[in-house]
């Protein structure tokens, strides 16, 4: 029996492991070929995407806002006043007792005491200097407490008086309105489109007009300008050339979705408790 050499064996070895090594070149090279396709066609799929937010932003302009019945409650915008309580935690004011200062007299036995007499002395009248101390520092925290105590209810009577202010402007608006008044209608309906355009980005403001004679309400919203609709229908990518290549969109098309937020009907607009829009 013939024996391969040692070194035969080896270069047999050496060749498997090469082919080995191609194949898994070879593999990793067609993995890599389909995640970059998967990726440049997923980045075409994004920005298609962003373009299709962006019609169904344009579309649904004014119906979002209808959407949101802004309707104002001007009753429940009123305030009720909640008395605050003034800290007294932070002061904890005792007044001293002067029977608490004072040392005890001396009994029968302890005056017999050669000195007892004059020291119980000493004592009592450095007791009563300490009480005194006392007493000055409490008079004085009193009067600091005092002061902050009539801080307290100037702010809380400021603060109640604040708060009847708003609620009598409150019934005095809700009034003015339901008598039609200009200046009334005109805040109000400010506010309405405000609440309504809230988040809204395409939409830039609205004015408000109103004809006390007719009770005719007039809005002028501004809205976007054309180049607001995108001019990109779509994305695709193309595998010849490795680009990302917008699809136009036809002039026809763009102008179409340009106009297609409409105004909104009469019947919309009295479902939302607005029935003077023109």
């Amino acid at each position: 029996m013939r024996h391969r050499s040692f070194g035969t064996t080896m270069r047999m070895i050496a060749r498997e492991a090469a082919r080995a090594q191609r194949a898994r070149q070879q593999a990793a090279a067609h993995t890599a070929a389909r995640q970059y396709l998967a990726s440049r066609t997923e980045e075409a799929g994004e920005l298609t995407q962003n373009i299709q937010e962006q019609d169904r932003a344009i579309e649904g302009l004014l119906a979002r806002g209808l959407a949101k019945n802004p309707t104002i409650d001007l009753l429940a915008t009123r305030r009720r006043f909640l008395p605050g309580k003034f800290d007294e935690t932070r002061w904890a004011l005792f007044a001293p007792v002067l029977g608490t200062y004072l040392p005890a007299a001396p009994g029968f036995f302890g005056r017999m005491v050669p000195g007892a007499v004059r020291r119980h002395e000493r004592r009592t009248a450095d007791s009563k200097r300490r009480f005194d101390e006392a007493n000055d520092r409490y008079a004085k925290d009193l009067a600091r407490r005092n002061v902050a105590l009539g801080t307290f209810k100037a702010e809380e009577e400021a603060r109640e008086a604040e708060i009847e202010r708003h609620n009598a402007d409150v019934q005095e608006a809700k009034r003015a309105l339901l008598a039609a008044e200009y200046p009334a209608v005109i805040s109000y309906f400010a506010l309405v489109m405000e609440k309504s355009l809230d988040g809204e980005p395409d939409a830039t403001s609205a004015e408000v007009g109103y004809s006390p004679e007719s009770r005719h309400l007039v809005v002028d919203l501004e809205l976007p300008e054309f180049s607001a609709v995108p001019e990109e229908s779509n994305f695709r990518y193309l595998k010849p050339g490795d680009r990302v290549e917008p699809v136009l969109r036809p002039l026809a098309k763009r102008k179409a979705l340009y106009s297609k937020p409409a105004k909104p009907s009469r019947a919309e607009m009295h479902r939302y408790g607005i029935p003077c829009f023109t």
